[in-house]
């Protein structure tokens, strides 16, 4: 009896870490969303506009994905005209908020920017909350905004 129910808690604390465990991956991947939407964001030149946008749009969702559709030609004729070359760095993520179905995750960067022929870059520091939610294909951003 005793080794039926040490059977039992051990099958028990099992499901458990297992369950654990899984939340824990798909916050962590909440999180890898975020941190490239920001990094992308905060990383460009003319030369790979496109193709950071093209990345950017397919993690997008909902009303957020088209209004980003809306802007995103002019986001690109804008760096490319300014010639604008910033190169984006980490510096901290923080969850926010997280369900399993739905996270809001806090980003720190800062970005090493230069526009047209300026031969020093100015370094420009942004907080970004990144909301996303969890569907079929894995953690979709639905709203991204400038926070203090």
């Amino acid at each position: 009896m005793v080794g039926l129910i040490a059977a039992a808690v051990l099958a028990w604390q099992a499901v458990v870490w297992f369950g654990d465990r899984q939340d824990e991956d798909r916050r962590d991947e909440a999180i890898a969303v975020a941190r490239a939407q920001v990094l992308d964001l905060t990383t460009l030149d003319s030369e790979t506009i496109d193709a950071k946008l093209d990345a950017m749009g397919k993690r997008l969702s909902g009303a957020f994905k088209r209004q980003f559709e809306g802007f995103a030609q002019t986001f690109s004729d804008v760096v490319n005209d300014d010639k604008i070359r910033a190169t984006g760095e980490l510096k901290s993520v923080a969850v926010d908020q997280y369900d399993g179905e739905a996270a809001s995750i806090l980003v720190a960067t800062s970005a090493e920017v230069t526009h047209g022929d300026a031969k020093r870059a100015t370094t420009k520091d942004y907080r970004m909350k990144v909301d996303l939610e969890h569907k079929d294909a894995g953690w979709l951003i639905t709203g991204m905004e400038f926070v203090g």
